[in-house]
């Protein structure tokens, strides 16, 4: 009786689960909006202050994106002017 209590548990566990995922809506971030914030940065602070936290903390993202994209940080400097 006991094994077939724990199955159902994990059930109802499963279940919630499901239910309280929320969809969020994945953002993209292409090229392009990098290579905006890249200039934005380039505009506001200088070529040399272009960094890849400082592109995520623009987009409020990771750098994940950033390098996902790019293969360096160099790549989105160059592209950005």
């Amino acid at each position: 009786m006991r094994k077939k209590y724990e199955n159902w548990k994990f059930c109802i566990f499963d279940k919630v689960k499901k239910e309280k995922k929320l969809d969020m809506p994945k953002l993209k971030f292409t090229k392009e909006v990098i290579v905006d914030a890249a200039y934005d940065i380039l505009k506001e602070e200088g070529f040399e202050s272009i960094s890849a936290r400082k592109i995520a903390k623009k987009l409020n993202c990771s750098t994940a994106p950033i390098y996902f994209n790019f293969e360096t940080v160099e790549k989105v400097k160059r592209r950005s002017y």
